[in-house]
């Protein structure tokens, strides 16, 4: 039997970014997200997903992240999955 492919959009369901300036302020309200590594200010991003309507025989052979920058000096970005998301907005 050929393996079904199916494409399943998922939305964050919360994001944030904080920043080493200011480690225990979140900016969960902001508008927009910020990425910054190379002002001598590390600014990360966090988002959160909740992934529904994956039947229980399913398996996940790849993720997809879409974001679209506003200003970019070129620099890479890496995803990687969080160690806890006990964190809110």
């Amino acid at each position: 039997m050929a393996a079904v492919t199916q494409v399943l959009t998922v939305r964050a369901y919360a994001d944030a970014h904080v920043q080493q300036a200011t480690p225990s302020t979140n900016f969960g309200t902001s508008t927009t997200l910020q990425a910054d590594y190379g002002s001598g200010v590390t600014k990360r991003i966090y988002l959160k997903f909740v992934v529904s309507g994956v039947p229980a025989d399913a398996s996940l052979s790849a993720a997809m992240l879409h974001m679209t920058a506003t200003s970019s000096s070129g620099a890479v970005v890496s995803a990687k999955p969080g160690s806890h998301n006990n964190w809110s907005e």
